[in-house]
Formats: C-alpha cells, sequence, structure tokens
C-alpha cells in the first residue's frame, strides 16, 4: 500500500465532499486545489467583493451577485436610486449612475434567509441595504448627513466611518426607521487622510484604517499618492460616570495581514497564506480619482505598507497594456460557499 498510485482523484466525490466538511485550514484546501475557469460576466463593472461573492451591475442598474468559484448568481432587486441628481458618467457612455462599494453581512450560501447587504453610493456617500427575503431597497433616512468611506457588518450590525477622516463611527440601527447611534464622536480633521477604512481582525476587534496621501509632483496624472497608514482600534474608556468607546492607535497587527480597497476590506493571517506578509497593509487605489481622472485608469498607487519598518513595497506591477481599467479589488474565496 505504500506504493499506491492511487491519489484524491480517485476518491468518490460523496467521500471528498465529506473531507472538505472537516477541513478548516485554509492550507489544507491549497494542498488540494486546482486550476479552474472563473465564469465571470464580460462587459460588467465589479463594484465591490464580499465573503467570496462579487458585485455586479447592469445599465438598467440591475446588481447581481456573482460566486466565481461555484459559478452561482444571485440577482438583487434593480438599484432605484434617489440620488439621480448625483450622476457620473463614464468615458464609455455604458452606466450613468454607479455605486461606490457593496458588501454582505454573511455568505448567501450558508446563510440565504438572513443575509444582508449594504451599498455606499460613490459621490454622496450615503448608504442602501437589503436584506434578504425583501422586495426593494431600503434607502437611510436620517437628520444628519453621513458621508461614508466604508462599511461593515460588526457583530451583526452596519457600521460606518466618516470619509473626511474624522473618524467618525456610526452604527445603524434600523435603516428602515432612519435610526443610529453615534458610537465614536467626530474629531477635527487630520490634514493629508484621504480616507477611512474599517475591518474586522482575526480576534474580533473592529479596526480603523487611515489613509494618508500627499502631493504627487511625478507627471503621471496622479495628484495625490499614498504617504502613509494609521491604524486604531475600538477600545472601551471606562469613567465613573460611563463607559464609552474610543479610537486607540495600535502599532502593530501581529501575523494578520489587511486588505484595503474598493472591495470589502479583509484581515487574513498572513501565516495561512504562503507569500503574504504579517503586519502589512496591501492597498488598491481609491476609485474615484484614478478611473476620472488618470488618462491611464486605475492601478497607478497599488502597494504594499510594512507597518513596523513604516516603508512601502509593491505586490502587483500593472499591465500598461490593460489600461484604463477599474481599481482592482480584492476577493477571499469561501470554499464551503
Amino acid at each position: 500500500m505504500g506504493d499506491s498510485k492511487f491519489g484524491w482523484a480517485w476518491l468518490p466525490r460523496e467521500l471528498l465532499d465529506l473531507i472538505l466538511d472537516y477541513v478548516v485550514e485554509f492550507p489544507d484546501y491549497v494542498r488540494m486545489a486546482y486550476d479552474l475557469p472563473l465564469p465571470l460576466p464580460y462587459g460588467r463593472p465589479f463594484f465591490g467583493s464580499s465573503h467570496g461573492w462579487l458585485f455586479t451591475i447592469e445599465k438598467s442598474m440591475a446588481i447581481t451577485l456573482v460566486n466565481p468559484f461555484s459559478g452561482k448568481t444571485i440577482l438583487l432587486p434593480e438599484f432605484k436610486d434617489p440620488w439621480e441628481d448625483y450622476q457620473l458618467w463614464l468615458d464609455n457612455d455604458e452606466y450613468e449612475r454607479f455605486p461606490g462599494k457593496g458588501i454582505l453581512s454573511s455568505d448567501p450560501s450558508l446563510d440565504p434567509d438572513s443575509y444582508q447587504v449594504a451599498i455606499i453610493h460613490l459621490d454622496v456617500n450615503n448608504l442602501a441595504c437589503f436584506k434578504s427575503g425583501e422586495r426593494d431597497w431600503n434607502f437611510l433616512k436620517v437628520k444628519k448627513k453621513y458621508h461614508f468611506s466604508d462599511v461593515v457588518y460588526h457583530n451583526g450590525l452596519l457600521h460606518g466611518v466618516d470619509s473626511r477622516g474624522t473618524g467618525e463611527l456610526v452604527r445603524v440601527d434600523d435603516v428602515t426607521a432612519g435610526t443610529e447611534t453615534i458610537i465614536v464622536p467626530p474629531r477635527r480633521n487630520s490634514e493629508g487622510i484621504r480616507t477611512n477604512y474599517l475591518v474586522t481582525t482575526q480576534e474580533g476587534d473592529l479596526l480603523r484604517v487611515q489613509r494618508h496621501l500627499e502631493e504627487n509632483d511625478d507627471d503621471d496624472g496622479l495628484k495625490y499618492r499614498t504617504s502613509g497608514f494609521k491604524v486604531f482600534k475600538l477600545a472601551q474608556e471606562h469613567s465613573i460616570v460611563q463607559v464609552r468607546q474610543k479610537w486607540t492607535a495600535i502599532e502593530s497587527i501581529g501575523d494578520q495581514a489587511l486588505f484595503l480597497g474598493d472591495s470589502n476590506s479583509e484581515c487574513v493571517l498572513a501565516s495561512h497564506f504562503p507569500g503574504c506578509k504579517p503586519n502589512c497593509i496591501y492597498y488598491t487605489e481609491y476609485y474615484y480619482d484614478t478611473y476620472y481622472f488618470v488618462p491611464r485608469g486605475a492601478d497607478d498607487d497599488v502597494g504594499m505598507f510594512n507597518l513596523e519598518t513604516r516603508t512601502f513595497g509593491t505586490h502587483y506591477v500593472p499591465d500598461p497594456a490593460h489600461m484604463p481599467l477599474l481599481p482592482a479589488i480584492w476577493i477571499v474565496p469561501n470554499l464551503k460557499g
């Protein structure tokens, strides 16, 4: 039996499925990996990824969730944009209005009856939400106008962070009723901060990542280029009369790596992904600046930032022949979905 020529390919499909059900470490999946074509729709822009699913949109504003690994699709209700005064025109005049980022509360394959969808409108930074089983989108109706740059489902509820660098964190308690709670109040904007990202760590902590930019003197069409990052963790501050939450600066994220951009912000254990560097931030370009104002398109300001050494590195070198492109997006496959 020691010289057996039989391998995984000889096992019955039913037995392989049972083995996969008990495989919990990503490296185990990698050892059983094989190349497969991804059935992606041609000619449609993607504006986000979450839990292994991609968000794609048609000219009719119909939004579809696509799982490129399983081939499954979910058609969401038509996105009837209430902010029609804020229209963005692409060069090819193909899509008039374009959402900015889409995320999921959970994997629809594993949670088909209770998953939720949240979308940030690109230009007005407002929120639209959809719950599984409902027929229409709900648009956030609150007295105060927020400018969200990122959202995340944390402890089952939707949280949004201000796009202007103030650090304001808002928890959306009920989209339909327009009720929200300010978890961390805004502070004075810091010069050089372009945007904020939210990401949940492997331990369940909520992080806010500030992305700093500086004026770019290179003749490449980019007005600003990333100059650094700062990371904050949501922590409790106890006093005699109350317990409040605040952002606490941290210098290290340990063995974890963050992936930031226009898709869902991701946090992974670097040791589980060969070639992934710990305590680093991988980032892609910010959508609006590059696609609309840079002739070559996106992916000119992509890279890796080491939190320990405060130095930059590369992870992907764009091919000029592929320009212009929409910004690259990160996707972590959910192989059990």
